[in-house]
């Protein structure tokens, strides 16, 4: 077994064309005089596994939130952190500022040659550089193709290979599952997924239109929240909807409203009728509107869906059937987005990776 305490520098395990945008970002960040290096690029599933643990089930701070090296696009060669030779995390010791503005800079070469960059993330890493056509995280249908076919296929469906011509840009490439980032002002997050490109058309219902499935009205932290693009009109009710740039924002919003603004946390557990109470802003169980929630998702779910339904907001299988309920309720009709975009905005939210843009 190999040490798990052991960083890898081998810019060679890289993808071959990440590993020339990562050496020739190095090269333009010394000419500036960033003095940067690759502190770790492959990292294997021992080393994953170890790191996942610090601050969990062994002391330290979390450094991660992917648990295994399928979940890190490290594992795949498509991913380097990135710090100071000398200062390492620090460039300028406690100087708040000016380590960010150095990340900042070093983060701007390495875009400029095609890889994102983790500090652009609603949950900051700002030492991660990965390959720019690659979603935030590996997805579902990557990692079976990494089981099945290996990595070269993966590579090959990032366009990191070394026979791969020239794609579009990183900022709008649909590669491997998913956009590596939406060009404004509107797309989705997954290829060939469903979007509204024009939040005012009035014929269209609004949680449909605005890229908003749960029809979030607009609200100060909703402006604050990654893919914020604009509101609505109000309508005749007075409602003031916010619109997102993807619908994959509007299902992170949605989840995060749960989660955090209802204040039931990640791992939360509440019942479709505490959901009702939040959503309809009562207190009472038996107000008309609290009964209007609850009837309407019951209808919408086939009737799996019932008042004292208890949904585990960190399980799939749980909160899958209660998007599509509540989703067709604001719509009237069935959503018209897949599971895997839902999924994707699931992920993205709980993991801080939905992009900022």
């Amino acid at each position: 077994m190999s040490d798990p305490t052991a960083v890898n520098h081998d810019l060679s395990l890289l993808a071959p064309r990440f590993r020339a945008a990562v050496e020739a970002s190095l090269v333009k960040c010394k000419a500036a005089g960033l003095d940067a290096m690759v502190f770790e690029g492959f990292r294997s599933s021992v080393r994953q596994a170890f790191l996942f643990a610090q601050g969990r089930t062994r002391p330290g701070k979390i450094v991660t939130r992917a648990s295994t090296s399928l979940t890190s696009w490290h594992g795949y060669g498509l991913a380097v952190d990135v710090i100071h030779r000398t200062g390492f995390w620090e460039p300028f010791g406690k100087d708040a500022r000016k380590n960010e503005q150095w990340f900042g800079d070093v983060a701007a070469i390495f875009k400029a040659t095609g890889c994102n960059w983790g500090g652009d993330w609603t949950a900051p890493d700002t030492p991660h550089m990965q390959w720019g056509r690659c979603p935030a995280s590996p997805t579902p249908s990557i990692r079976a193709m990494i089981s099945a076919r290996g990595v070269a296929a993966v590579w090959a469906a990032m366009q990191a290979d070394a026979a791969a011509p020239p794609g579009p840009s990183p900022a709008s490439a649909v590669v491997g599952g998913a956009v590596a980032a939406p060009s404004p002002p509107y797309a989705s997050l997954v290829p060939g997924g469903f979007f509204s490109h024009d939040p005012f058309d009035l014929t269209v219902r609004r949680a449909i239109r605005t890229n908003n499935p749960g029809a979030l009205n607009i609200s100060p932290w909703q402006r604050a929240y990654a893919g914020f693009k604009d509101v609505t009109k109000p309508d005749s009710a007075g409602n003031v909807t916010t619109i997102y740039r993807t619908p994959e924002h509007g299902v992170g919003a949605w989840l995060h409203l749960f989660t955090v603004r209802y204040g039931f946390g990640p791992g939360g557990s509440p019942t479709l009728q505490e959901l009702a109470l939040k959503y309809s802003g009562e207190t009472d169980p038996a107000a008309a509107a609290v009964r209007t929630y609850i009837a309407g998702w019951a209808a919408a779910s086939g009737g799996t869906l019932n008042a004292a339904s208890t949904i585990r907001l960190d399980q799939d299988h749980d909160v899958l059937p209660l998007a599509r309920a509540m989703f067709h309720h604001e719509a009237g009709k069935p959503s018209p987005l897949s599971d895997a975009q839902i999924l994707f905005g699931l992920d993205g939210e709980r993991a801080g990776t939905l992009p900022k843009v």
